[in-house]
């Protein structure tokens, strides 16, 4: 079997989703899988999520389609398939990029691990998965 480029990126994508959907619980803990975990508080006493828990949960969704992209990648042998998948790429790759920044976002306290780790590493894996899609959007003409 001949292993392409696109078979290459393939297998960054499906690396860069596994790391999307289950670092922020382990590798670059947010708050709540920190230890000690870490909760809002309310007045009655309940336990609420930080908006970094909810990036973390939405970030599980986003890097599953990443690796599903990346596996079908692998597979796909016509260019209009690899372009579909590069389009998803670019999508997926701006979506993990945007939740942490903008659209859910982390902890507002700068010292908390979320700030400091997580952040960043979303952002530079969601740069990944659009430029590795961007490169097979190039290829795939």
């Amino acid at each position: 079997m001949k292993v392409t480029s696109i078979a290459i990126v393939g297998i960054i994508l499906v690396a860069a989703g596994v790391f999307a959907a289950v670092g922020p619980w382990t590798v670059v803990p947010v708050c709540e899988a920190g230890n000690p975990p870490l909760y809002t508080q309310t007045i009655t006493g309940k336990n609420l999520s930080m908006p970094c828990g909810y990036t973390a949960r939405a970030e599980i969704g986003v890097g599953s389609l990443i690796v599903m992209g990346g596996l079908g990648l692998m597979m796909a042998r016509t260019p209009g398939t690899r372009r579909g998948l590069g389009y998803m790429g670019l999508g997926l790759g701006a979506l993990a990029l945007l939740l942490p920044t903008s659209l859910i976002g982390v902890c507002s306290n700068a010292t908390h691990n979320c700030v400091l780790s997580t952040r960043p590493s979303l952002v530079i894996l969601g740069g990944v998965v659009m430029l590795s899609s961007a490169y097979v959007l190039l290829k795939a003409r």
